[in-house]
Parts: C-alpha cells; sequence; structure tokens
C-alpha cells in the first residue's frame, strides 16, 4: 500500500529515450525511482538520527564513560 508521492513520472514521461516504451514499462521505471527516492530519504533520516546520537554522546559525560 506504499504511494509514490516522488516527482519523476513526468520526468520520466518526458525523456525522449523513453519515447516508444510501454506504460508499463515507464511505470516500472518510475515506480523505481520513486522507491529509490524513499530509500534515500530514510537513508538521510539515519544519517541525522546518528549524527544526533553522536553529538548527544560528545555533550553528555554520563553517556561518553559508558561508550568509551
Amino acid at each position: 500500500t506504499n504511494t509514490c508521492t516522488c516527482s519523476l513520472f513526468s520526468a520520466v514521461i518526458s525523456t525522449p529515450n523513453m519515447e516508444g516504451l510501454p506504460s508499463s514499462v515507464m511505470l516500472t521505471i518510475t515506480k523505481l525511482h520513486c522507491l529509490v527516492e524513499s530509500k534515500q530519504e530514510k537513508i538521510a533520516a539515519l544519517e541525522r538520527q546518528v549524527q544526533d546520537l553522536q553529538e548527544d554522546r560528545r555533550t553528555s559525560p554520563v553517556l561518553s564513560r559508558f561508550m568509551s
């Protein structure tokens, strides 16, 4: 039930190399683009969490004792 909210559909459709491909192929490519975009967003969120945790570790004397 994942809904593709990415804005790549029109970009995929208007790409010259895509002309003449069946609509099912274009839809599959669009879905894959959306999947990649979603994964990239999740990776970015996880990277931000890691940075926050590392910052917390540096600023908290109690945590830094347990983590070293």
